[in-house]
């Protein structure tokens, strides 16, 4: 199934009673991708579901679980591939970054060994890992990229620890062999799963906002008050200024044949733009 981005999403709220006399605050989320208007009203649609399920005493789930819905997340861009079909977006998530979401092109996403007291310190009020070498490139990377010649790796350092962007071909996010791939690299566990569920590549884009000074924005997606809207569009300003200091990841180096596929090439000039990738700044 391709990579799903709903365009609009609305919310409906109540409260049902249970069996023990018990008021239940319920808030559902639809989306559609026509309009508003279809969004709430699929909204409705699992509200009233969820009324049934609260009043007749059946267990139900406090918050959806990954998987079970499309990422709710704002669209900020469409990526189009070279015959103009949609294969990614760039969209906001929760707490206010930029994410690339890409249906084809992977990313890795591995974390540094847990650091001790100081190194912590230091990286807290030093903007990260402010620089990287080749000759620290994890051992599990550069084993995987000895082991696959014919692959083209591109290597990113991350405040926390790295990124891998694969250039040489495309993939489908939801199979085995690339399951395989993320984890003989070394992937975050969490990464890999959602990779899977959510059925895309992801990519921060944009520092997180705690570490450039900017605390993170109080409503979540969608904002459906105008009042919020403002509030949100003002922590939108803000948080671009402070953004300005920093980058997102470091390019590092590149393993393997050097071989690149258009697709790929595409969404490297749109990650290295956003991310600053080739700049001399803080890392956030």
């Amino acid at each position: 199934m391709p990579l799903h981005i709903p365009k609009f999403w609305a919310s409906a709220t109540a409260s049902a009673r249970n069996p023990r006399g018990e008021d239940v605050p319920l808030r559902c989320f639809g989306h559609a991708d026509s309009g508003i208007a279809e969004a709430r009203g699929n909204a409705l649609e699992i509200l009233s579901r969820l009324t049934e399920r609260v009043r007749a005493g059946a267990p139900w789930p406090e918050r959806y679980g990954y998987g079970d819905r499309p990422i709710r997340e704002e669209i900020l861009r469409e990526l189009r591939s070279p015959s103009h079909s949609p294969d990614g977006y760039v969209t906001r998530n929760g707490y206010g970054a930029a994410i690339l979401n890409s249906a084809s092109v992977l990313f890795a996403d591995i974390d540094d060994v847990p650091l001790g007291f100081v190194a912590r310190v230091r990286r807290l009020f030093g903007g990260g890992a402010s620089s990287a070498t080749p000759d620290e490139v994890p051992d599990s990377i550069t084993a995987f990229a000895a082991a696959h010649p014919t692959w083209t790796l591109r290597v990113y350092r991350t405040y926390a620890g790295w990124r891998v962007l694969a250039l040489h071909g495309v993939f489908d996010p939801e199979s085995q062999a690339t399951i395989e791939a993320l984890r003989a690299m070394g992937s975050d566990p969490q990464y890999v799963r959602l990779t899977t569920v959510q059925k895309c590549f992801r990519a921060r884009l944009t520092p997180k906002p705690w570490r450039c000074g900017v605390a993170r924005p109080q409503r979540v997606f969608p904002r459906e008050d105008p009042l919020v809207e403002q509030d949100h569009a003002r922590w939108c300003a803000a948080y671009e200024a402070a953004c300005r200091q920093y980058a997102t990841c470091r390019f590092v180096t590149e393993l393997g044949r050097s071989r690149r596929c258009a697709d790929a090439e595409r969404i490297v000039t749109i990650h290295d733009e956003a991310t600053r990738a080739e700049e001399s700044l803080p890392l956030a």
